[in-house]
């Protein structure tokens, strides 16, 4: 499992609707080139990544089903990597770590 950061309500939201929610991958977003997710290979790095930006109390942390070496690739100067592909979300509270 990898992670990436989110807007909690709104991400909540889509926890709520779809049956997994999914990040999404490197592509097309609404008519424009989109880079894909972002994507950290740890929880830690992404909480870090959080509170970098003074964003932990709106935003959350959430896992993604998937390899971080072999999903992901590094845009120059960004903080994080990104998605190469659609990945399914975890939502970290209600996921079971201890398997």
């Amino acid at each position: 499992m990898i992670y990436t950061v989110g807007e909690r309500q709104n991400y909540q939201k889509a926890f709520r609707i779809y049956n997994p929610p999914m990040k999404q991958g490197k592509g097309i977003r609404e008519g424009e080139p989109y880079a894909g997710g972002a994507a950290f290979a740890t929880e830690q790095d992404a909480r870090l990544f959080l509170e970098s930006r003074n964003e932990s109390g709106t935003h959350e942390v959430y896992g993604v089903l998937a390899d971080f070496e072999t999903v992901t690739y590094q845009v120059p100067g960004e903080p994080a990597r990104r998605l190469l592909r659609d990945a399914e979300m975890v939502d970290l509270r209600l996921a079971d770590t201890s398997k």
